[in-house]
């Protein structure tokens, strides 16, 4: 389920619980190949696995924009929220010949395939434990003269939605609410010759 705190706290908690995520308000989700007609899109799978877009929960405070914030090789990260269109297991990596090392393998969502990404070389970051809740974020990018493709990169953790004012971002990370989290840009995870690289190939 989905607990939001006050907006004076600034922050939105993603929670995954198995058969009991759902959204307070409509909005342009992603969802479940094996769901029943609904009336609202759910936001998990029956595997306990958000699927939709975890920005649609409910609308920022005026002034503030929400960031889905993750773990990746021991440190903390934040990607906007409303270019995130789900959230798969670790398991849906289907591993492919390597075209460029930076390119994990590729998923499906919704049965769109896409490339997914290890941020680890992308970024030079170590290749320390990836623990123990990996994570397929699946984001939208934006390449080329505006077009756009899904993405896919694997966190080691997936922490919560959490609220910024553009003050607050400094010297490339969000800081005011916790520990600092780098901001990444995500039209710089995948450029549109990797993506056409990994179809090329295969």
């Amino acid at each position: 389920m989905w607990r939001c705190c006050p907006p004076s706290r600034r922050a939105i908690v993603l929670d995954f619980v198995v058969g009991q995520a759902h959204s307070p308000a409509p909005g342009p989700l992603a969802r479940s190949p094996d769901s029943g007609p609904l009336s609202r899109p759910p936001l998990a799978d029956k595997r306990g696995v958000a699927t939709g877009n975890p920005a649609a929960p409910s609308l920022p405070a005026q002034g503030f924009k929400s960031y889905l914030t993750f773990r990746l090789a021991r440190q903390d990260f934040a990607i906007d929220a409303g270019r995130v269109r789900g959230i798969l297991p670790s398991h849906d990596l289907v591993a492919v010949p390597r075209t460029r090392t930076c390119l994990a393998g590729i998923a499906s969502l919704g049965g769109r395939p896409l490339a997914v990404f290890d941020l680890r070389v992308k970024l030079g970051l170590p290749h320390v434990s990836q623990g123990s809740q990996p994570r397929i974020v699946v984001i939208e990018v934006i390449v080329g003269e505006g077009r756009r493709h899904l993405a896919g990169f694997i966190a080691d953790r997936v922490s919560d939605i959490v609220m910024y004012r553009d003050r607050d971002l400094s010297q490339g990370a969000l800081r005011g609410n916790g520990r600092p989290r780098r901001l990444l840009d995500p039209d710089q995870i995948a450029s549109e010759d990797e993506l056409m690289c990994l179809w090329s190939a295969n």
